[in-house]
């Protein structure tokens, strides 16, 4: 249970990180928005996203792990990645033009893509 506590923060530390630099940012801006604040706070909430290789999806597979049998580990981390595509390719179908315009979102998305694709692969 102390490895499981200790995975939960490490994992929550760069994104709340992020999202205390935004919040200091705020505060030292007088109140107003600034690209550091914008930068970190879409930072930090880009990690929490529940992708396998990001912090939020390592949340979602340690809380799996933690509550799951040995034998169903391979199964929920399949489903898991299958899930993530799915939410992938619904995302592109949705937000289709503005992601065509903006070439960090088409590089995060087939980063995205390919990583759960890999993650699948290797279960095999």
């Amino acid at each position: 249970i102390n490895s499981f506590w200790n995975d939960i923060c490490i994992l929550l530390g760069g994104p709340f990180a992020n999202l205390v630099t935004a919040l200091f940012s705020f505060y030292i801006a007088g109140g107003n928005i600034n690209i550091f604040m914008l930068i970190n706070l879409i930072l930090g909430l880009f990690n929490l996203l529940p992708f396998s290789k990001l912090d939020g999806g390592s949340i979602v597979c340690t809380l799996a792990e933690c509550f799951m049998r040995c034998e169903k580990k391979e199964w929920f981390t399949r489903y898991f990645c299958i899930f993530n595509i799915i939410i992938l390719v619904v995302f592109c179908f949705v937000f289709s033009e503005y992601i065509l315009s903006n070439l960090s979102l088409v590089i995060m998305i087939f980063y995205l893509f390919f990583t759960e694709i890999i993650t699948m692969r290797n279960l095999k």
